[in-house]
């Protein structure tokens, strides 16, 4: 049985990547939080976000960061300064890093909400889980009358 640990991280809450389960079985069976240390992905949908979730990454983990920066109300607001030097800083807590440019791909498709589909098909790549598991997935998942545009974001993030 093919068990892989990740964490997606999206507006400060975690989130098992476990999502598409029913095509993906028996390849995601856990459903649990992950101690920290112990993740062999992070997926982020935002900088700083994936900063604050480093220490659940494994120090041989892959970090896959959506090449995006929210700046927070405590910062725009005055209450905080930004963080300086972040892709340094990204670089630094993260060995196996890479930064996927997934909100412009999402404008490039033309509909942002596909940013989450990008980020699945770059992680798709790494996981060993047979592509047409995935197609399978999102078909069976996704209105049909989104499914055009899912695809085509998931391949143009498994393209990255």
């Amino acid at each position: 049985m093919y068990s892989v640990p990740i964490i997606a991280v999206r507006s400060r809450k975690l989130r098992l990547a476990a999502a598409l389960k029913r095509n993906l079985s028996p390849w995601i069976v856990q459903d649990q939080m992950i101690p920290a240390g112990m993740t062999d992905y992070l997926v982020s949908f935002e900088k700083l976000e994936a900063l604050r979730y480093a220490h659940f990454l494994s120090s041989d983990g892959l970090a896959l960061v959506n090449d995006q920066l929210i700046v927070p109300v405590t910062v725009s607001s005055g209450q905080h300064p930004m963080v300086d030097n972040l892709d340094a800083r990204l670089k630094d807590a993260f060995p196996k890093l890479e930064v996927v440019p997934a909100l412009d791909i999402a404008r490039d498709l033309g509909n942002l909400r596909v940013v989450n589909v990008v980020m699945t098909g770059a992680l798709s790549v790494h996981l060993g889980i047979p592509e047409d598991a995935w197609l399978r997935a999102i078909r069976d998942s996704v209105k049909e009358r989104f499914v055009d545009m899912n695809l085509k974001a998931f391949e143009a993030g498994r393209a990255i």
